[in-house]
């Protein structure tokens, strides 16, 4: 080829790559959702990889766009949420993230709520999600806010961690069988990622998020766990019939195609027009509601309604900012069956959650003890010792004691309570036996190692009383109250 034949073909390529690249669909993605700084002032929005027009498509972008108005989105769908309110439950539970958030930055929730829509393919779970999903960005896998399971772990908190007060949706999440669920519901909740090192040794920046996780699944998430009973306290699983009949689900599809994206717009103006105290006034008010209603209390209880409380407050918050009615009452009871069906509904669980509720209303007859071997307390006073196993906290009950609590409570007896709670992680087994040696005191014991859920109240409800003064003291303080002073740091 000549050299005036190169250069006739240099020119032509040019040509075809600068028409082409007219012709190439251009896809916005985005490294942050939801509260970011930009130009040191705060805003509810996407962070764009790059700050042109023109964005580049990067594998581990998050797509987000809006389609139509709100009040094309509002008005079309009024008619099929007005009179549902397990819709209207939908959509509180996903315009939740960014009232959790403000929440979390109050100090008020300390994880990442998980829900899950559970069941067969004609109850319109995934019209519930979709429906969630349309109040923040187009409402499909691939090129929309909806996420799946598919991906490695690495690529989920990938995506995960670019949510900060912007909810996340996972479709079909039960399709992978594989996966580590009770690992990863812990994981999640915690709101940051297991810590790990670089290959120097160093250790590698741990990614964080705070957002409300919402999952879709044929069969329940929970049922491919361990069975701890802390997982029922983060993952709440819903099995309602979303829709009313095929048509409506048909015709809600087709109104959040066309209109999607910007329903979070009047609700984080709502917000912003809400101080903190008012809005810990409106969680607290659902809270009390709440607990008025039930009767069993303990760590992993007070964690489901504390969810419920944040729900039932986005619905009130919703109710007002998109002038849409929610059936407050009926939302309300649906969350209260749910809790009875997770806490009272199963004997075992119920079993363990009045256990640690006895540690709880019975703290002097359980010390704390960071090592019971040296400890000085007389077992003939106490029913047992808080401590740690092998990092984990746990009670060391003595053996009289534990079947004696055991034998008071209706519906079990020893031999089932001993079997479950060994299958479920709630007590330790030693080389083929339930009890072990422990030294209280002067003595050694036998007795049965019962192990407290991560978060578990039992130890926050012993220093209350140490807490009080200082906490009193902290809240006389006046508190930026409006999310304009809302700092992101912890969730970069």
């Amino acid at each position: 080829m000549t050299i005036s034949n190169v250069n006739e073909y240099n020119v032509t390529l040019g040509e075809i790559l600068q028409d082409t690249e007219k012709a190439v669909p251009i896809k916005e993605e985005h490294n942050k959702l939801g509260f970011i700084i930009k130009d040191k002032k705060p805003y509810f929005a996407a962070s764009s990889i790059y700050p042109t027009n023109k964005s580049l498509c990067l594998k581990n972008g998050i797509a987000t766009k809006s389609r139509g108005t709100f009040e094309s989105w509002r008005e079309a769908l009024l008619p099929y949420i007005e009179e549902n309110a397990n819709l209207q439950l939908a959509l509180a539970i996903s315009a939740s993230a960014p009232v959790v958030r403000l929440l979390q930055y109050y100090n008020v929730m300390h994880e990442t709520p998980m829900f899950a829509y559970i069941g067969h393919s004609s109850i319109g779970k995934t019209v519930a999600l979709s429906l969630g999903a349309s109040v923040f960005g187009k409402a499909t896998t691939g090129d929309g806010i909806i996420d799946t399971m598919v991906d490695t772990e690495n690529y989920f908190f990938s995506q995960l961690s670019k949510k900060n007060g912007f909810p996340h949706f996972i479709d079909e999440a039960t399709l992978y069988t594989r996966m580590d669920f009770t690992n990863r519901i812990y994981q999640v909740s915690m709101q940051h990622e297991r810590g790990r090192l670089n290959g120097d040794g160093t250790p590698k920046t741990t990614r964080k998020w705070v957002s409300t996780v919402i999952f879709t699944g044929e069969r329940s998430i929970l049922d491919m766990t361990n069975g701890n009973a802390g997982l029922y306290a983060r993952m709440i699983e819903f099995s309602h019939v979303w829709t009313k009949d095929g048509d409506s689900a048909d015709e809600i599809y087709k109104i959040i195609n066309d209109n999607y994206g910007t329903a979070w717009i009047p609700l984080i103006q709502g917000l912003r027009e809400l101080k903190k105290t008012e809005l810990i006034e409106v969680y607290n008010n659902f809270l009390i509601k709440l607990k008025s209603h039930v009767t069993t209390r303990s760590g992993v209880g007070n964690r489901i309604l504390s969810k419920f409380a944040v729900l039932l407050a986005t619905a009130a918050i919703l109710q007002e900012v998109w002038d849409m009615t929610f059936d407050i009452d009926a939302i309300t009871k649906m969350l209260i069956d749910k809790y009875y069906e997770i806490v009272k509904g199963d004997v075992i669980l119920e079993a363990y959650e009045k256990l640690l509720a006895h540690f709880v209303e019975n703290g002097n007859l359980f010390p704390t003890c960071s090592n019971a071997t040296n400890s000085q307390v007389c077992c003939d006073r106490k029913h047992g010792i808080l401590t740690e196993y092998k990092y984990q906290k746990c009670v060391w009950m003595l053996k009289d004691k534990f079947e004696e609590f055991i034998a008071g409570l209706p519906n079990v007896n020893l031999p089932m309570i001993r079997k479950e709670f060994k299958e479920r992680g709630y007590i330790g087994y030693f080389d083929e036996s339930y009890l072990r040696k422990q030294k209280i005191g002067s003595a050694e014991v036998s007795c049965y190692c019962v192990f407290l859920d991560y978060g578990s109240s039992i130890t926050a409800a012993k220093k209350v009383k140490k807490s009080v003064k200082k906490k009193v003291k902290k809240s006389s303080v006046l508190a930026k109250s409006k999310i304009e002073h809302l700092l992101t740091e912890d969730a970069e």
